[in-house]
């Protein structure tokens, strides 16, 4: 009796930690489970994440061949400007050539008074014959195509009167004559495009009052040079010591600069026209 009594207390000890166990494998097992979902969790996060990163990836890859592909036109663009820019350049020159060349029958007076019903093609013509003392049989033979003042009308000062030749030595000659004109108040120009005249204006002049200032050399202005010492110089070669101290001008005032000599006088005073014909 007392065997089976022991017995069977054993049985309830072993029934109570059987019990036990699997209470625990249940919550080890829950556990599992719940870890199981979490895991699942992440991984599909995981996923995510990763689907997430293809995307920005491509969108990477794209914006890194949109980005050549913007260089690359831009690269074409900046030659395709360069290209236009030279033509301009080309372009403006030729122009500034055929300008010079067409001008290179013209003269400008400075200086002379208007009148009232004056006649410009004879004031022109006294000017010839008793400034530059030119034979008065010349002066009558010479054909003038255009006889006009230029600019618009102020009260200033008189505005200058532009010859057109019809003859090459006529002009040529009269204008070897101009020196004559010292002794009065008259003052005889080349007729030259306006970026010539801004060169020579705001760059060559000066330069050439200040080397005539400070070292005393013999110097003038031919073409598009300044001539020192028997030695030429384009603008954008002066000397820095002769350089006026002024800002240069613009790229586009600078192209193509072919002009004839001027005297320094006359640079002055062709700095201004604006050609606007009067009828006289």
């Amino acid at each position: 009796m007392f065997l089976l009594c022991s017995i069977s207390d054993e049985l309830v000890e072993d029934g109570r930690h059987y019990e036990e166990l699997l209470t625990l494998y249940k919550a080890l097992e829950q556990k599992d489970a719940e870890k199981s979902v979490h895991i699942a969790g992440l991984q599909a996060l995981l996923q995510t994440a990763k689907d997430e990163i293809k995307v920005l990836t491509d969108k990477v890859a794209a914006l890194e061949t949109s980005l050549q592909f913007t260089q690359q036109e831009q690269d074409d663009i900046k030659d395709r400007v360069a290209t236009c820019e030279k033509d301009q350049i080309r372009q403006e020159t030729e122009l500034t050539r055929q300008s010079i060349y067409s001008r290179r029958w013209n003269l400008l007076l400075f200086r002379i008074s208007k009148t009232e019903g004056e006649n410009c093609h004879q004031i022109v013509k006294d000017v010839f014959k008793n400034n530059l003392q030119i034979p008065d049989q010349r002066v009558d033979n010479m054909p003038l195509c255009g006889v006009h003042r230029l600019g618009k009308k102020h009260n200033k000062r008189p505005r200058p009167i532009i010859v057109r030749f019809t003859c090459r030595a006529d002009r040529d000659h009269v204008w070897s004559r101009r020196r004559l004109l010292a002794e009065s108040n008259i003052r005889m120009g080349e007729d030259l495009p306006f970026n010539v005249r801004e060169i020579r204006k705001n760059i060559l002049v000066p330069a050439l009052q200040k080397a005539q200032k400070t070292e005393g050399v013999k110097a003038s202005i031919v073409v598009d040079k300044l001539v020192m010492s028997g030695r030429p110089y384009t603008f954008n070669k002066i000397p820095s010591n002769w350089r006026p101290d002024q800002p240069q001008l613009q790229q586009s005032d600078i192209h193509g600069q072919n002009a004839a000599a001027v005297d320094l006088p006359i640079a002055h005073e062709t700095g201004y026209l604006q050609e606007t014909p009067e009828n006289a």
